[in-house]
């Protein structure tokens, strides 16, 4: 007898988007000039267990240069998810959580989509507005423990 796959649908909505932080580093009025953006994309998530809430936050570095050492901005959106059937997905007793890795990849989808439009909107007028971040393929993440800091303002 052939046995069934039982599979659990996670079943979310987008509760809230909020701007975490936003840089805009100052340089001369030759940036309008800058045709090649390079982007360093950092995803995080945090679970808030009690509420049922996913906080997916996706920060972009965004520099120049052929070694990217032209600093010029970042920005990091938090996107919050309310997991309707949280807890089918949560292990109280390890206090750990295993979402399908659909749910996963589709939820950093809508995150960094979300991102590139807050992007769009927050950078307008400025000398980051052609600064568009590209599709990148979920699958080219690559899990890094020295992920890039934007540089520390000066006080």
């Amino acid at each position: 007898m052939a046995t069934k796959k039982v599979t659990t649908e996670v079943v979310f909505r987008l509760k809230g988007i909020e701007i975490l932080d936003e840089r805009l580093e100052s340089h001369p009025n030759d940036m309008d000039e800058i045709k090649l953006f390079n982007f360093t994309v950092n995803v995080e998530q945090k679970i808030n267990s009690e509420k049922k809430l996913v906080i997916c936050a996706v920060e972009v570095l965004i520099t120049s240069g052929k070694d990217n050492s032209l600093f010029l901005g970042s920005i990091k959106v938090g996107c919050i998810f309310e997991i309707e059937n949280f807890e089918l997905f949560y292990n109280y007793k390890t206090n750990k959580v295993s979402f399908p890795k659909t749910f996963e990849s589709n939820m950093i989808l809508i995150s960094m989509s979300t991102t590139r439009g807050v992007m769009f909107s927050q950078f307008k007028g400025t000398y980051l507005h052609n600064a568009f971040l590209p599709v990148i393929a979920i699958n080219s993440f690559v899990l890094n423990k020295n992920v890039p800091q934007a540089p520390q303002p000066e006080k």
